[in-house]
């Protein structure tokens, strides 16, 4: 089996290239970066430097390696909402995702493509304990979650007229080793450098999802040849945690706890970010660990590799 993966170079896609190459699959990784940057030392793999919005060359090479399935995970996230990042997100998430479906509408080896969506194709702002199903109505107030919703939409429409399959993994936040930014990430550093943690908006609940756990789920379709036409699948953290609850199970992380100080917010505003990951469980034989199993591996990584 030949796999494709986009974004091969980023935190997700490193990991799930990984993963793959213990399965003994043929991986062919395409990026915009070399592949001496990228440190994957296996047979197995080939590096493509390509930027997937050059439709012509991109057409070249897929048409040359004749994928079995093909794991989209390139993908740019808005850092503002500037109309620079519109225009980045609108090129490199939409404008990338056509040029990749209408490549391969009639490319006879490819029988599966996994499209990498967002939490953000629901609303950010949700003052209510709901986590969001695979049924609920996305209904994005972000560019970012628009244009990952055109996707999803653009790609149901190419696996009704491909007659092939496509899966869908809408993502909450991630977090992990690799990744040195985010509210874990920040929370951490204030604690091991003995700073206050200082926690604006306690009661914003998320579901915390981790790259490794992300990355199984890509592994657990690979496996699953009775998934037919176009489905989508929530892949989010075991737990939903507030912020408050967050600050102190990463003080509980930290060696010298006693001397790690929380200044909490007296904002009372409630926020939910979370999925419903059920169907996942049931239909792929997914679900991630434990949000303080994942939490304790990250800090001992960091506490490890940060020093260095």
């Amino acid at each position: 089996m030949i796999i494709l993966v986009t974004g091969a170079s980023g935190q997700l896609g490193t990991l799930v290239v990984r993963k793959l190459q213990t399965k003994k699959y043929k991986i062919i990784g395409i990026s915009r970066k070399y592949e001496k940057e990228l440190n994957f030392s296996s047979p197995l793999y080939t590096h493509i430097k390509l930027d997937i919005k050059n439709k012509k060359k991109l057409s070249l090479e897929i048409n040359k390696i004749n994928p079995d399935v093909i794991f989209h995970l390139a993908a740019y996230i808005p850092k503002s909402k500037k109309k620079s990042c519109y225009n980045k997100s609108y090129k490199n998430n939409l404008i990338a995702t056509k040029n990749i479906l209408e490549v391969c509408k009639n490319l006879k080896s490819l029988k599966k493509i996994v499209f990498t969506s967002s939490i953000s194709v629901h609303p950010l702002k949700n003052n209510y304990p709901i986590e969001y199903s695979e049924k609920n109505n996305p209904t994005p107030d972000g560019f970012y979650g628009r244009h990952k919703l055109k996707c999803e939409t653009e790609l149901k429409k190419w696996t009704s007229i491909s007659k092939k399959t496509s899966i869908v993994l809408r993502l909450s936040g991630l977090h992990g080793k690799s990744r040195k930014s985010g509210v874990i990430y920040n929370f951490y550093k204030s604690a091991v450098n003995h700073k206050r943690i200082f926690i604006e908006k306690p009661f914003f609940h998320y579901s915390f999802l981790f790259l490794d756990d992300a990355a199984e789920a890509f592994i657990n379709i690979l496996t699953l040849s009775e998934i037919k036409g176009f489905n989508i699948y929530n892949i989010s953290g075991k737990n939903i945690i507030n912020l408050k609850e967050l600050a102190t199970k990463i003080r509980m992380n930290i060696r010298n706890k006693k001397n790690i100080k929380l200044k909490v917010s007296d904002n009372e505003l409630k926020n939910y970010s979370t999925l419903s990951i059920l169907k996942a469980k049931k239909e792929i034989s997914w679900q991630p660990k434990q949000f303080n199993k994942r939490l304790s591996e990250v800090c001992k990584y960091w506490s490890k590799y940060d020093k260095q």
